[in-house]
């Protein structure tokens, strides 16, 4: 058997963080499990200047010159500052880096944050761009709904990708995951629990496409991703969540689409992954994946039609009841009472 890619292209600086953090972990996983490789991609240097160990000279800067005319910053949160000069170097970048048409070995992953600024641009338009030569590739994108801003953006952004899929009349599969955790203390132990969520889904990801597989093979995987291709189902939603749970799981909630299953007898004995030892979800604080169970697990990879739907209608009902708020302050009387005064330089006292 060959053992397949995943090239991971880590945009913007969410997608930079976690594409550290996941190459990691897949980096020592073990066997049966697909090779990784992996890109940086920004407007700037700030985020990559992060990881000089990891990263090294192994990026691409959307504001080199010779690709975007005028040199550029990053984005600051806003996601029209920087699209013309990304959406010229999408296609130098993959040129540049060889990603002219599908290789039948390498699969590709696009992660980026749907709330930031050049991250949410790059990642659709990366994607766009490798769905359009033939690739098969997979989005992992963190939403965020923790300010009006970030969940304009986060909406507009999986808005985008439902556009694009349907300009180029095909499925995009993304594995999309909340930023939002009602349950963590801080910030960081917010964003280390959805880290940690997409590193466990990469690591799956991983098995499932490694080429070690038995039953499954590079086309089950790319008939997936493209469904249409094999299906007379039609291309409803444009955007679609890509899924992998343990068969526990009641997945009768979700509309799926299509599926693969792998259980024990599909996995070599060559690679050293049992799947009997497969608990699925978890992470330890020293970045391991844990593989400790008492039962056979088969795990589904599933693309379903319908989360993707929902969160925005999630999101574009906080935009709205948000916009809505902020019409009905009234400065003068919630920063100004009748006891404060106004100075001529405008302070108030």
């Amino acid at each position: 058997m060959v053992k397949n890619t995943i090239f991971i292209h880590g945009c913007g600086c969410c997608g930079i963080n976690q594409t550290v953090q996941a190459t990691a972990i897949l980096g020592n996983i073990g066997g049966g499990f697909s090779n990784i490789k992996n890109c940086y991609v920004d407007t700037t240097l700030k985020n990559i200047g992060h990881y000089p160990d990891e990263i090294g000279d192994n990026y691409f800067l959307i504001n080199d010159s010779s690709f975007s005319g005028d040199v550029i910053d990053g984005s600051g949160g806003e996601r029209k500052t920087n699209h013309k000069p990304i959406s010229d170097s999408v296609l130098a970048y993959l040129d540049l880096k060889g990603f002219t048409k599908k290789d039948s070995t390498t699969f590709h992953v696009v992660m980026f944050s749907a709330g930031g600024g050049s991250g949410s641009v790059i990642g659709p338009l990366l994607a766009k761009a490798l769905v359009k030569r033939g690739i098969p590739t997979v989005m992992v994108v963190t939403g965020d709904d923790t300010t009006g801003n970030l969940s304009m953006n986060t909406m507009s952004t999986l808005s985008s990708i439902q556009s694009i899929s349907k300009a180029i009349a095909k499925p995009l599969a993304m594995h999309y995951v909340s930023n939002t955790d009602n349950s963590a203390k801080t910030i960081s132990e917010q964003i280390e629990r959805t880290d940690a969520k997409i590193s466990v889904f990469m690591a799956g990801l991983s098995l499932f496409m490694s080429g070690e597989n038995f039953s499954l093979d590079n086309n089950d995987l790319c008939t997936l991703l493209d469904f249409t291709s094999i299906t007379s189902i039609a291309l409803r939603t444009g955007a679609y969540n890509l899924n992998i749970y343990p068969v526990t799981v009641d997945n009768s909630e979700h509309d799926y689409f299509i599926g693969r299953t792998l259980t024990n007898k599909d996995v070599s004995p060559d690679t050293g992954v049992d799947l009997l030892h497969w608990k699925f979800g978890t992470i330890t604080n020293d970045n391991v994946l844990t593989v400790i169970g008492e039962k056979d697990l088969p795990l589904h990879l599933v693309l379903g039609s319908g989360e993707i739907v929902k969160e925005i209608d999630t999101l574009k009902k906080k935009v709205t009841a948000l916009k809505k708020r902020v019409e009905e302050i009234k400065p003068d009387e919630i920063y100004i009472d009748e006891d404060s005064t106004e100075s001529e330089d405008g302070l108030v006292f």
